[in-house]
């Protein structure tokens, strides 16, 4: 079984660019090609897609909060690192016109279910930081 690793952040990963009305969402990253899961903001305006993430090498969940802080954030990825590493190992490359991610059945269902549950996952007041705007 291959093993996951977790790059958690060391700060919070709000960002708000000039101009625009409301925070970029912030996703867990999973890359099924190196086995990290990190947590990212989406640094595309409109939420726009990445080639990694349209070919299905870098799969990502979108977390309830641009205001987690850096320590929920990191609760997250605890939680479910389990079943990120079971996802990571239904993950392989295949050719199909080009090099896709594709995974088995399991890792798909579960990979579903995760993307339920860190969308209606809890969040506190006390695990967002404050933004003075």
């Amino acid at each position: 079984m291959k093993k996951l690793t977790i790059e958690k952040p060391s700060e919070h990963l709000y960002t708000r660019y000039p101009g625009q009305n409301s925070p970029q969402p912030i996703f867990l990253m999973l890359d099924c090609e190196s086995g990290v899961l990190t947590a990212e903001t989406n640094p595309e305006i409109g939420n726009a897609v990445t080639e990694a993430v349209w070919s299905g090498r870098i799969l990502r969940y979108p977390l309830p909060s641009p205001y987690l802080s850096a320590r929920a954030i990191g609760e997250i990825m605890d939680a479910y690192k389990a079943e990120f590493e079971r996802i990571y190992n239904g993950w392989q490359s295949v050719l199909r016109a080009s090099w896709r991610g594709e995974l088995n059945e399991a890792a798909t269902e579960l990979s579903n279910e995760i993307y339920e549950k860190i969308g209606e996952w809890h969040v506190a007041e006390s695990d967002c930081i404050e933004i003075e705007e």
